[in-house]
């Protein structure tokens, strides 16, 4: 299997609410090639989904240093700070880079 296959299945089961599955396959991506935008931005999502929005932040700010000009990376980033609260010029900035 590519990790193109496993990143789409990661994905759909991601999609199911298969949370732990997916996220063991994202981390198994990223072992391989720790930059890889898309499973840190997707693990990020995990996290958030999760109401883990600190990890959230950590997540989406590794995926953006790899991929700066990806609109979703930073409306998901605004959307965990703003949950987390008391960020407020950190939050705008990441909505207004979206």
């Amino acid at each position: 299997m590519t990790l193109n296959d496993a990143l789409r299945m990661a994905m759909q089961l991601h999609r199911q609410g298969e949370f732990d599955q997916a996220e063991d396959i994202y981390r198994q991506i990223l072992s391989q090639r720790p930059e890889a935008a898309d499973p840190l931005h997707l693990l990020g999502i995990i996290e958030q989904q999760r109401g883990r929005n600190l990890e959230a932040v950590d997540l989406f700010h590794r995926a953006i240093r790899v991929n700066p000009k990806s609109a979703e990376y930073f409306y998901n980033l605004g959307n965990s700070l703003l949950r987390i609260g008391g960020r407020d010029e950190e939050t705008t900035a990441a909505f207004e880079r979206a």
